[in-house]
């Protein structure tokens, strides 16, 4: 798959989520430029490093993160999410900035 169908699939995700797939949009917890909302403990994700991001989610996929209230929320949603998708999302959330 070419790179314009990555970021294409990442940004439908981060904006809009996949109702069909039960994953919410990034944008409700994240904000649109990913910049996050510290008051509520959600942190910002924007222009971190792919690597970082990617295995983050993965982790969560896993249940091998699992501290606190927001690793549950994370879990549910990432559990969802397949490798494709991960990685559109971690290129998206890269290329974002405030």
């Amino acid at each position: 798959k070419n790179n314009e169908e990555l970021l294409e699939l990442g940004t439908q995700l981060y904006r809009f989520g996949n109702m069909k797939k039960q994953i919410p949009a990034c944008t409700a917890c994240h904000a649109v430029y990913g910049q996050g909302n510290s008051l509520a403990g959600y942190p910002s994700v924007a222009g971190q490093q792919i690597g970082y991001l990617t295995s983050s989610l993965k982790a969560y996929r896993s249940k091998e993160r699992n501290a606190g209230e927001s690793s549950l929320i994370m879990q549910s949603i990432s559990e969802n999410l397949s490798d494709y998708e991960i990685e559109a999302l971690a290129n998206y959330m890269h290329g974002l900035y405030k």
